[in-house]
């Protein structure tokens, strides 16, 4: 019994599989060249005009695998060889020839399964006025005959704006290079893909979805992007070395290769304009970084933000002052204004994750992030008997969309204590702070923005303006991005976020405190001004 039922069940896998390979197979059309014994040029053309309007409408159809030999085709008589040989399970073929009136054209089907010519067609016209009249008569009823459907066309226009090379598929169907366009596209919907080749690997730029109208006209003009996505995967991990080399040490030539690797990328031939305006970002970018420090300096250095904080003296008994105004000649030395006691907490240089996030505080949406990160529970700088809860940090997290900066906390038991404050203290020449005061049990939000990093000049502003905040379960806030480059170092892109837990009482007392570098990629500046 046991052998029957593995019988059966064999027996059904088999019927499934022939089945499924079934209805994956389609029918194979041959559309042969029509023959043009007349020799005219303009039988050739119009010969083309038919095959190559029946082999995209069969294409785009779907159903059918339309193929177009490369060889003339042989004769009648060889169909049945011909058809078994290859594998065809249709073939067309036809002539124009002359008459006594004027020409005619003649195409025929030959069905492999029938082995036998099924449909014979033939239009006469006068000359070449009328011919593509003829022509479009023809082919209409070839695919109707073949298809068992009314089918409608309608013409299409692509425009692509910026003479940059690229190759076109409609439905799947490749159009070859500087594609621009059909006089006849079947009706209904379709997809066009455009592939461009930059980074010496072919990949997909841009998709449109269209609708072709009946006897209508359907343009498109095709977004070219500035950079593809692996263009810009390249130009991210180059922003990277590059930025993390004017915090720490680097290998022989490390920089320097990773400069003219980014020159050769703004190099491609491609929107050459823009790209050179990207080399000369570059260059401004490797004259900042033309002096830097030796190793020692950066194994010495950490960074203070005012005399009275505990933070620096708590981390590292080497403190150096950050200039009153940075200049120019500056920059390099503010590169390297970096804490390394917190080195067992704080990452290394961190690229910020791309995510849009709904300031709710809540930490849902946080999920799939990569820029979050878990802090250590025993690293509080005062352990004051005072202050029982929300004094710890354990996680942070900070994203970009690409409009705003999100910022999120979260402490150990998940609590907000009052006569504390919850800070993201964002640094380069200003100092930006973004605050929530926990106060009988009122929660307060504001925002501190400092002038040469004097708190006697600071000025509010009304949170509603600039940044949104919320707390919960965590607290979360955002800022525009576009004020970024107030305190962004623009030409590497680094910067830095302080989460902060304080006491409100004077002076104000840092509990504990996270300390995030980080780099925005400096395409990003370029990539979002286009």
């Amino acid at each position: 019994m046991k052998k029957v039922r593995r019988s059966i069940l064999y027996l059904l896998l088999i019927c499934v599989v022939i089945i499924a390979a079934g209805a994956q197979q389609k029918p194979v059309i041959a559309i042969f060249p029509l023959d043009n014994p007349t020799g005219k040029s303009w039988i050739d053309n119009l010969g083309s005009a038919v095959t190559d309007t029946v082999y995209l409408s069969l294409a785009l159809m779907g159903k059918y695998e339309a193929m177009r030999p490369g060889t003339l085709f042989p004769s009648e008589s060889a169909l049945t060889d011909l058809a078994t040989q290859e594998d065809y399970d249709d073939v067309i073929f036809g002539q124009c020839l002359k008459n006594e009136t004027g020409y005619k054209i003649e195409i025929a089907v030959y069905d492999r399964r029938k082995d036998a010519i099924v449909y014979r067609s033939s239009e006469d016209f006068e000359s070449v006025f009328d011919s593509f009249d003829v022509a479009d008569r023809i082919t209409e009823a070839l695919v109707e005959q073949i298809s068992g459907v009314k089918v409608t066309y309608g013409s299409l226009l692509v425009s692509p704006g910026r003479k940059e090379p690229y190759r076109t598929e409609i439905d799947g169907v490749d159009m070859g290079e500087g594609f621009t366009g059909l006089e006849r596209i079947i009706s209904g919907n379709h997809v066009l893909n455009f592939y461009q080749n930059r980074v010496g690997k072919e990949e997909l730029v841009t998709v449109q979805n269209l609708v072709i109208r009946d006897a209508s006209q359907t343009d498109v003009i095709p977004q070219l992007p500035w950079l593809t996505k692996r263009e810009a995967e390249n130009f991210r991990e180059i922003d990277l070395r590059i930025a993390s080399a004017g915090v720490e040490p680097v290998r022989n030539n490390e920089l320097e290769n990773a400069f003219s690797h980014a020159f050769e990328l703004a190099s491609i031939p491609f929107l050459a304009e823009w790209r050179g305006s990207i080399a000369d970002r570059y260059r401004e970018w490797k004259a900042v970084l033309g002096s830097l420090p030796d190793t020692n300096t950066y194994q010495t250095r950490s960074y203070q933000r005012s005399s009275n904080s505990q933070f620096g003296s708590k981390l590292n008994g080497e403190l150096i002052a950050l200039p009153e105004e940075p200049t120019t000649s500056s920059v390099p030395e503010f590169l390297n204004v970096i804490n390394r006691g917190m080195k067992r907490n704080n990452p290394a240089i961190n690229w910020l994750s791309e995510a849009s996030i709904n300031v709710d505080g809540k930490k849902d949406d946080w999920a799939g992030v990569n820029s979050v990160w878990n802090d250590a529970l025993d690293d509080a700088f005062i352990m004051s008997d005072g202050v029982t809860i929300g004094r710890n940090i354990s996680w942070v997290a900070a994203a970009t969309d690409g409009e705003r900066l999100y910022m999120a906390m979260e402490t150990s038991d998940g609590e907000y204590g009052n006569s504390l404050t919850y800070d993201f203290n964002i640094f380069r020449m200003n100092l930006i702070t973004l605050r929530m005061s926990q106060n009988k049990n009122e929660r307060n939000y504001y925002g501190n923005k400092l002038e040469g990093q004097n708190w006697d000049t600071a000025r509010h502003f009304e949170a509603s303006g600039y940044f949104h905040a919320k707390a919960g379960e965590i607290i979360e806030m955002s800022y525009p991005l576009e004020l970024v480059e107030e305190w962004i170092d623009s030409p590497s892109g680094y910067g830095r976020i302080d989460f902060a837990v304080q006491l409100t009482d004077s002076p104000w007392t840092q509990l504990d405190v996270y300390p995030l570098e980080f780099v925005l990629p400096y395409m990003y500046y370029a990539i979002r001004s286009q």
